[in-house]
């Protein structure tokens, strides 16, 4: 697990605020109780799949979070003959 050092702290090595550090949580779950750790975030572990399902992302496709396929693929051909037909 990766943490965000808020307050210099003597450890496996000196850190300074503003450092990661990574460590299981039971090794630091009393520098989290003090203030001294913030836990962070889990990276996403498909970062394909979470560029997608964001709704911000320049290549989702309406509240479905669907990527865009390229026009120009045979993927984006076959979509664009699908909306014509109907």
């Amino acid at each position: 697990m990766r943490y965000l050092v808020k307050r210099p702290h003597q450890g496996d090595k000196f850190y300074n605020p503003g450092d990661f550090r990574d460590a299981k949580e039971n090794e630091v779950r009393h520098l989290l109780a003090r203030g001294v750790l913030e836990k962070m975030a889990e990276p996403p572990k498909n970062k394909a799949a979470y560029v997608a399902e964001t709704k911000d992302s320049p290549l989702a496709d309406g509240p479905t979070g669907r990527a865009k396929p390229a026009p120009s693929s045979p993927a984006g051909r076959a979509r664009k003959a699908r909306k014509s037909k109907k």
